[in-house]
């Protein structure tokens, strides 16, 4: 096994014993770590005190060892972490306490076991708990060293030889230091991890309220305007006379303000959507000639309106994997604009190709192209809206829909510009 996945494995089995992230708050999760580490200090103190000659302290060990298990047990796997913590601090204080007293007093290994102690209460007691603590921790080490200099003979010298004495004291600072190193190690990782999942955040929350900025923009703008043009077209018609021709091109023009305004609607309602709520993405064995059925229906019309040929060549065996409702969508959209921007007389072409394991989907036209000095904002946000070759006005939003949608459905697209014609380019997986 590599050390890499051994320390993979190492993590997911330590975050199954503190609790993960989403089930605990972080200071829940540092106070189960610290009663793993206090119960393997406990139990590493039975064999050590039998061996120094500590033999009541091995016995209390031995007795605590069952009772710290069960206060880990209450928070992580009953929640309540307060009752746990609350016992296990009142104990903890009240046998440092006795261990000060009945282990040497300040010439043993006491005053060490009170300063990590302490720095375990601070990492994992509220913040609002603090004062109380450091207070009452001070008072304590304070007040038994007065008491042992007031009354030596209450205080037990417990080592039988020098060297007993060095044991216990070196054994308990290096304790000290790996309980404390390990304890803000953890903090520290925590600690980053915690940031970057709050930054992590916060630019969601950015890039969510400037795409409603952008969304309540385009209503108040670029929705208005078509709005405003089929109220005037209407008036027309109701107030003035008219000869037919007038009238078949009044028709034409309000058939299609209303196919782009529908598509504008679609396209904010679809974009919204995906973005602020997540659409779910059910990917499917889709034909991709049944997904452009209503979108020729529509723009044939409006294409034969510009004098431009809408063709294509998408048989019945391009079966792809995706989902139907996005895929129509970006159809639409690249069709859409094809023939917005391209001039009377141009082509529009609609075809596929087999590329390995995919199907390429693409949309090619003889329209105006993209100018090259914008051709990197496409597929984002910030892409400026531009007008077609009859002024028709667009949001620079479809692109961007298009572009999430196929990569919601595992695909890619693109966009080639070459001599006469422009070309997007939509790869799917093929359908088993």
């Amino acid at each position: 096994m590599s050390p890499h996945l051994f320390s993979r494995k190492l993590a997911a089995v330590w975050g199954n014993i503190i609790g993960k992230p989403g089930e605990f708050p972080l200071q829940s999760r540092i106070y189960h770590s610290v009663c793993i580490a206090v119960l393997a200090v406990i139990i590493y103190n039975i064999p050590f005190s039998i061996v120094v000659g500590l033999y009541w302290f091995a016995l209390v060990a031995t007795i605590l060892t069952p009772l710290y298990y069960y206060l880990y047990v209450l928070s992580r796997y009953k929640n309540r972490t307060n009752l746990s913590r609350s016992i296990q601090l009142v104990l903890s204080y009240a046998l440092f306490v006795v261990n000060y007293l009945a282990n040497s007093g300040i010439d043993g290994s006491g005053m060490l076991s009170f300063a990590i102690f302490y720095f375990l209460t601070i990492v994992t007691t509220p913040q609002k708990q603090h004062f109380f603590w450091t207070v009452l921790i001070l008072i304590t080490i304070f007040g038994t060293v007065y008491f042992e200099y007031q009354y030596p003979e209450m205080v037990q010298n417990t080592y039988a030889t020098k060297k007993d004495r060095f044991i216990d004291i070196g054994s308990t600072l290096a304790v000290s230091f790996v309980l404390t190193l390990l304890g803000l190690s953890y903090i520290i990782t925590n600690y980053t991890i915690e940031k970057n999942r709050a930054l992590q955040k916060a630019n969601d929350l950015k890039t969510l309220n400037d795409q409603k900025n952008k969304l309540i923009s385009i209503i108040s703008h670029d929705y208005n305007a078509p709005i405003r043009n089929i109220r005037n077209y209407l008036k027309i018609w109701r107030e003035q006379s008219m000869n037919e021709e007038i009238r078949d091109l009044l028709e034409k023009e309000l058939t299609s303000v209303t196919t782009n305004t529908q598509n504008l609607l679609l396209n904010l309602l679809s974009w919204s959507r995906n973005n602020m709520d997540k659409t779910d993405v059910h990917i499917l064995p889709v034909a991709v000639i049944d997904t452009l059925s209503d979108t020729l229906n529509v723009y044939t019309e409006i294409a034969n309106d510009k004098s431009i040929t809408l063709t294509h060549t998408v048989g019945k065996d391009v079966i792809v994997l995706a989902d139907f409702d996005l895929l129509e969508i970006v159809l639409r959209n690249l069709v859409s604009n094809a023939i917005k921007f391209t001039p009377e007389g141009g082509s529009v072409a609609i075809g596929a190709e087999e590329s390995g394991d995919q199907w390429e989907i693409y949309v090619t036209d003889s329209g105006i192209g993209i100018s090259p000095d914008k051709e990197y904002l496409l597929f984002h946000h910030n892409f400026p809206p531009s007008y077609g070759t009859k002024r028709e006005k667009g949001t620079g939003i479809g692109l961007t829909i298009c572009y999430e949608f196929v990569q919601s459905m595992n695909g890619v697209i693109s966009f080639t510009r070459g001599d006469t014609l422009t070309k997007f380019s939509v790869k799917l997986p093929k359908a088993p």
